[in-house]
């Protein structure tokens, strides 16, 4: 239950229930008659004196902090039909006879359980396709590649405001897609709601490697400096690209790095920001991250897309950018807006949809999914048609 609920496996915590089961019921029991007694009028000025230093807060964070190495480890869930089946039999079991019979079959039968559960976990996607999935992570970014080889890459992972509320809509999808690696998580620039779930992710997932800009770790905001250090303590290497570079090569698809260039553009931090351009299935799909001036005019005096791809719109849709000029460069069928409550503004849907393209928006339809394959490419969402 706690693998599927938490995607958490802890082999370390059977052997510990059994070692620690006679101090708990002591601690319980002697808790219990803490209680009595503090009721009773009783007082232990020693241990209430121990308790207001500070000393037993901090003798349990200590504890808490506590992680061995190998203890426990992250897993995409099993089946909930599966799960269900594993109880089910446990109780058949318990009505078997004679009970000698008990022991073997419950042991036989759950390590052929947890082998049947790991494997369907650890799911292989689809050779003939290529899937990028828009995750609404509200006012943020975090799009989920996954290529027809095999490898698995995150565009961007944050959200404004708090980290953890956007690492969580980004590991249900991580989870639900049967992953526990990525091959890379690219970061387009370094404002906080396109990278501050990484730190949270690398802590339950394994990250092959960081893609950025050859200036992204030259800001110093604390934000940059903790993922640094996230980075670090992991061992995570960071690979440096620009524009020119073909980042992802394979059959039936192509990722290209249109923009910036090595040299940095006098600005905000959006006027560098990694622009990709996968070409896939006859298609192309657009991430241009908050691309704005003077990157847009530098992007828009390239060779143009193919038209009806997908563009994701820059700056999260938002209403100070004239989308425009990219919108006619790029040629879309379809725009996804990666924005949060604002992004629902009528006046934003009418310019994603002013060259004709359809207009999707997360915080209106949720995550956004876009396959890719030899019929052409399709778009499901999750509030309309979940997958």
């Amino acid at each position: 239950m706690v693998w599927y609920h938490f995607h958490i496996v802890s082999p370390v915590s059977i052997i510990a229930n059994v070692i620690l089961w006679i101090p708990l019921t002591v601690a319980l029991i002697s808790g219990l008659l803490t209680a009595v007694l503090e009721a009773s009028g009783y007082r232990s000025g020693t241990g209430r004196d121990r308790c207001a230093n500070g000393h037993c807060s901090r003798s349990l964070g200590s504890s808490n902090r506590w992680r061995p190495s190998m203890a426990y480890f992250w897993l995409p869930s099993p089946p909930g039909w599966l799960v269900f089946t594993f109880y089910a039999g446990i109780a058949c079991v318990a009505f078997l006879k004679p009970e000698t019979y008990r022991k073997p079959v419950v042991l036989t039968s759950t390590v052929a359980w947890i082998a049947i559960a790991w494997m369907l976990a650890i799911r292989t996607p689809p050779s003939d396709r290529f899937v990028a999935t828009f995750i609404d992570v509200g006012h943020g970014t975090s799009v989920l590649l996954q290529f027809p080889n095999g490898e698995s890459w995150l565009y961007d992972a944050g959200r404004l405001g708090d980290a953890a509320f956007a690492r969580w809509p980004i590991e249900a999808v991580l989870w639900s897609e049967g992953l526990r690696r990525l091959n890379g998580i690219v970061i387009s620039h370094a404002d906080a709601d396109h990278y501050n779930a990484i730190p949270g992710l690398l802590e339950r997932f394994s990250v092959d490697r960081i893609v950025g800009s050859h200036e992204l770790f030259a800001n110093t905001e604390p934000g940059m400096v903790e993922l640094q250090i996230a980075l670090a303590s992991r061992n995570v290497p960071v690979d440096k690209i620009a524009a020119g570079e073909t980042m992802l090569s394979m059959p039936d698809v192509r990722v290209e790095v249109l923009h910036p260039t090595t040299q940095h553009l006098i600005g905000k931090d959006n006027a560098n920001s990694i622009v990709l351009k996968i070409d896939c299935f006859g298609h192309s799909l657009l991430l241009p991250g908050d691309l704005e001036n003077p990157g847009t005019g530098i992007l828009l005096a390239q060779s143009q897309p193919i038209a009806g791809g997908v563009l994701m719109a820059p700056h999260h849709g938002s209403l100070s950018q004239d989308i425009y000029p990219i919108l006619r460069w790029s040629r879309p069928a379809a725009v996804v807006a990666s924005g949060g409550e604002r992004a629902i503004d009528p006046r934003v849907i009418t310019g994603l949809s002013e060259t004709g393209a359809d207009a999707y928006i997360t915080a209106r339809d949720g995550t956004v999914r876009v396959q890719f394959d030899a019929s052409g490419f399709h778009i499901r969402t999750w509030n309309h048609d979940p997958w």
